[in-house]
């Protein structure tokens, strides 16, 4: 973002910002969001599983919106191929 001059108005301070539109638009649709029922469905695990793991920073921590907490598809995927690479690079 670029930042235009700054006006003061009544007191305070304003900065006009002007955002470059085409680095808002993103090249790919936004992952999916996962909430942590579809998260414990999705694993097999249990709610108070995930969150010890976040706890223990083994598993990604999640973003709360509004009562409720997301986690996005591509964290869990990322997490799941690092968690699954030791087993997938052995060549027994």
């Amino acid at each position: 973002m670029r930042q235009a001059p700054q006006f003061l108005r009544a007191g305070c301070l304003y900065w006009i910002l002007k955002p470059d539109l085409e680095s808002l638009m993103p090249d790919k649709p936004f992952p999916a969001l996962l909430s942590k029922d579809d998260l414990c469905a999705s694993l097999g695990i249990s709610k108070r599983t995930i969150e010890n793991m976040v706890h223990d920073g083994t598993f990604p921590p999640p973003v709360r919106l509004g009562k409720c907490v997301y986690w996005s598809e591509v964290a869990v995927h990322s997490w799941r191929r690092r968690l699954f690479a030791g087993q997938e690079a052995w060549q027994g």
